[in-house]
């Protein structure tokens, strides 16, 4: 079942234009296993969703779909530039 984590990560991956394979390599598992990722039938550990974040350069809640709907994909642009605004101010 497609969630919105899915989805994005699906969007995220093909917006860097990575294969699954190339993906699944980074985060450690069989491409096999990223896929059931993609169509929601798996739900990643909390340290490969750090790794997943870490490689799309989004913060995890905008992988997870906190913010994301299947709106456009600029509003995940504006989302992570949202959030670094706000980390900025948080840091100072």
């Amino acid at each position: 079942m497609k969630t919105k984590f899915s989805r994005n990560l699906k969007r995220l991956r093909v917006q860097n234009r990575l294969t699954q394979q190339k993906t699944a390599d980074f985060i450690n598992v069989s491409q096999r296993a990223y896929g059931f990722y993609e169509t929601g039938d798996r739900q990643p550990s909390i340290e490969t969703l750090i790794k997943l974040a870490e490689l799309f350069k989004v913060p995890l809640d905008i992988l997870v779909g906190r913010y994301i709907e299947d709106n456009d994909d600029n509003q995940m642009v504006n989302q992570v530039a949202i959030g670094r605004n706000i980390n900025q101010t948080i840091a100072r």
